[in-house]
């Protein structure tokens, strides 16, 4: 298993009192899955990608990634855990301005710890389509193209499991199917897990394993299908 939750629960308190975002009783990833979770907007389930990956700790249950459980890791253990496990893609790219395309991988890379591979990282983009775009910065480039620059930066340390969070959602159809097909491909290519979010019915049915977030996160459910 790459990914194993059990009695998993997110529980934010503030000052009008507390709001449960997450109650999943059981989900599982085997390795190698590629999986697609969707739902409304507000149904929880970035909050979900962010307790996958460590940004953000659960308030109860057992979250299990990787065969390592980070329900019992602190903050720090759990950065080091995503850097040497995890690729996470963002809507919004989250690429650094002053830095290069091959930059910005290379920097995907320095958070493991690991020597920078300037030559893997190259050849990353290059299999992405931006073998002639390494030195450009982000402003320099198209949507598609950061957006690809992301997914580069996602399998900069060979992670075993890979999360995208709406990574075609800022995108045109043309430009998104491009990008999702290529992460695809790299995905198989390198051997990695894939757990995608959208709420795009032309990115959900081309999975053949797709998971409806109303039947797996029992809050939004109660909710009446708004948290």
């Amino acid at each position: 298993m790459i990914v194993e939750i059990s009695n998993l629960e997110v529980v934010y308190t503030g000052a009008a009192g507390s709001l449960k975002v997450l109650d999943v009783p059981e989900w599982t990833v085997h390795r190698g899955e590629q999986v697609a979770l969707f739902g409304a907007s507000g149904s929880g389930k970035s909050t979900l990608l962010h307790v996958i990956s460590g940004l953000l700790p659960a308030t109860s249950g057992r979250v299990s990634i990787c065969g390592d459980e980070l329900s019992s890791m602190g903050e720090a253990a759990r950065d080091h855990f995503r850097a040497r496990h995890i690729g996470y893609i963002f809507q919004s790219f989250n690429l650094l301005e002053g830095y290069t395309a091959v930059e910005n991988v290379l920097l995907g890379m320095a958070f493991s710890g690991t020597r920078p591979d300037r030559g893997f990282a190259a050849a990353l983009l290059s299999e992405l389509g931006l073998g002639d775009r390494l030195n450009h910065r982000p402003s320099q480039l198209s949507f598609g193209q950061q957006q690809r620059v992301a997914v580069a930066r996602s399998l900069a340390n060979k992670p075993e499991l890979i999360l995208a969070d709406e990574p075609t959602g800022s995108l045109d159809p043309s430009r998104a199917q491009d990008v999702l097909d290529r992460l695809r491909d790299l995905c198989k290519q390198h051997g990695c897990t894939l757990i995608i979010v959208s709420h795009e019915a032309a990115i959900i049915e081309q999975f053949e394993q797709s998971v409806p977030f109303l039947e797996l996160n029992r809050a939004f459910a109660k909710a009446g299908g708004s948290l």
